[in-house]
């Protein structure tokens, strides 16, 4: 809230294929870097610990990967899932 700037929640395994490969190849993407530190406060949770299965149920999270961008209130202003390093760019542009 005090840098006024939306959440991006990041639900993510271990044993998640599409997990990976968007750990590989898409959020290391010098452009997703650029729009993570431009438009907001990346935060990643492991859907395996236990400490965060209640973030994952308040928000409806079923698998990984799980893109959610947050507001300061914890409304959820986009949703979205496994995608390429365009594609996000292009969501983290809607925050």
């Amino acid at each position: 809230a005090e840098q006024e700037r939306p959440a991006l929640l990041r639900f993510t395994a271990k044993w998640c294929p599409p997990c990976q490969v968007m750990d590989r190849s898409v959020f290391p993407d010098r452009e997703v870097q650029a729009g993570l530190a431009r438009r907001v406060i990346p935060v990643t949770f492991d859907i395996d610990e236990q400490r965060n299965a209640e973030l994952a149920w308040r928000f409806g999270v079923q698998g990984g990967p799980t893109l959610l961008l947050v507001d300061a209130k914890g409304k959820v202003l986009a949703r979205g899932g496994f995608m390429s390093a365009e594609a996000l760019v292009e969501f983290l542009r809607g925050s």
